[in-house]
């Protein structure tokens, strides 16, 4: 890099002296306005309004300070950009906090906010990459474009604000792991972005040979930092395959089975009890057709929940009636009633599911 390349590059990522105060107003200014626009987004369940967030946050410029200090081996600034990104997100966690316990709360978790509480090795993949090309954007001007995209690719306000509102729900494992979702990014884009830096010729190269050893100490702290993120990753994904589905996941699945299997079936209750690891799903519905069939929808089931259980069906027949109001120039309505089916008799049908044909118990897997 020629060096007003590299001194454009340290001037945007660095701001001292007359620049530090206007720059502290500015960020203090978009951490809150995106801060509060993730939490409405994710309350809300509005994958748009969240998007602005993150292209409003402007936590992406200390996290590649870090990163540049790093390989440019200035420890004072590596330290006051890791301080800034502390800050501010500490800021974001009180804001979403504050807001989520003024805010309607709404009666199930969002899917917005539960799709950032369990991260995995993706995330820290899509992490890597966005560094990379952030860094990049930060070198090559003429990418400088790329610099919303990566903002999208990897958010860092939205699960701070995840933090803040599960925080606020009681939620401490959900909030846990939006909060190991943010480590991720961080020490993916640090890892990343001061390899990019080094490749892309930030440093001299007189001065990368001179100071090769406090560089390498950066890089060693860094891909520690990833080691360290990569294990709990590592659990998560495996805790996700192996644990039992809950009871809120089974009425979930229950509902999607039958609106694919009987449509026409209008659903009254889903009970679900786990007693001694036994799983029992009660569903209570109405249909005007043909009773449900209960060993096709155990076999739909055991599918779609992948554990066992012993299911049972109660299905009431549901009346249907019209009625055709006509109403005359003297404001009387005169009201014509007429029973296209007969009344339901108040039977009902319970029967056990056996979906190999002569057991109750449909297993799953």
């Amino acid at each position: 890099m020629a060096r007003d390349e590299r001194a454009r590059v340290v001037a945007n990522l660095f701001h001292e002296g007359g620049r530090r105060r206007p720059f502290v107003h500015r960020f203090a200014a978009l951490m809150v306005l995106s801060s509060l626009i993730a939490v409405l987004g994710l309350l809300a369940d509005s994958t748009a309004v969240v998007i602005g967030a993150m292209i409003v946050a402007p936590l992406m410029a200390p996290v590649l300070g870090v990163a540049a200090a790093i390989v440019m081996d200035w420890p004072r600034r590596a330290a006051e950009s890791a301080a800034t990104a502390t800050l501010g997100s500490a800021m974001a966690i009180a804001l979403a906090v504050a807001a989520a316990a003024v805010l309607p709360s709404p009666e199930e978790i969002p899917g917005e906010v539960l799709a950032r509480t369990a991260p995995n090795l993706l995330d820290l993949g899509v992490a890597v990459s966005a560094g990379a090309a952030g860094a990049y954007a930060q070198v090559r001007r003429a990418a400088g474009e790329a610099l919303t995209g990566v903002a999208v690719a990897v958010a860092l306000v939205p699960p701070l604000a995840v933090v803040g509102i599960t925080l606020q729900m009681g939620e401490w494992t959900l909030a846990a792991g939006a909060f190991l979702l943010f480590l991720a990014n961080v020490a993916g884009i640090v890892l990343a972005a001061a390899g990019t830096f080094m490749l892309c010729g930030l440093a001299p190269r007189r001065q990368l040979i001179s100071g090769r050893i406090n560089v390498a100490r950066g890089f060693r702290l860094a891909a520690a930092a990833v080691l360290l993120i990569v294990a709990p990753l590592e659990m998560t994904d495996q805790w996700r395959e192996r644990r039992p589905i809950n009871e809120d996941e089974t009425r979930s699945a229950v509902k999607v089975v039958l609106e694919e299997t009987n449509p026409d079936a209008a659903v009254i209750s889903i009970e679900v009890d786990t007693e001694d690891g036994e799983r029992t799903i009660d569903i209570t519905a109405s249909t005007s057709e043909e009773p449900i069939d209960v060993g096709d929808l155990a076999e739909n089931l055991s599918e779609e929940l992948d554990v066992g259980f012993e299911l049972e069906v109660t299905t009431l027949e549901a009346d249907s009636q019209s009625a055709t109001v006509e109403e005359s120039e003297e404001g009387d309505a005169d009201i014509a009633v007429e029973e296209t089916d007969e009344a339901s008799n108040g039977d009902s049908a319970s029967r056990e599911a056996e979906p190999d044909g002569d057991q109750a118990p449909a297993e799953g897997g």
